[in-house]
């Protein structure tokens, strides 16, 4: 598995080649997703673990559409479609 420092350096190359709005709105994305994401493994015990782990599992399905839509946006930037 990659360490996060490697996948944040494929990120800011990806993002580089995209127009400004788009960069930004996925970056933005993926900070909150990594913030929410932080937050909601350090739940407290006394909240149920099964609305704790369906929590978990939304945000990880969140973060791989997140990056679905990074790879679809520079997937068009390198078709030389416009946004």
């Amino acid at each position: 598995m990659s360490s996060p420092r490697a996948v944040q350096d494929l990120l800011d190359v990806w993002l580089r080649s995209l127009p400004m709005h788009e960069s930004r709105a996925l970056n933005d994305l993926a900070l909150a997703l990594a913030f929410a994401k932080e937050k909601a493994e350090s739940l407290p015990p006394s909240i149920d673990r099964r609305c704790a782990g369906l929590i978990n599992t939304k945000l990880d399905e969140a973060e791989h559409w997140s990056l679905a839509a990074l790879r679809a946006a520079v997937d068009r930037r390198d078709r030389g479609e416009e946004g």
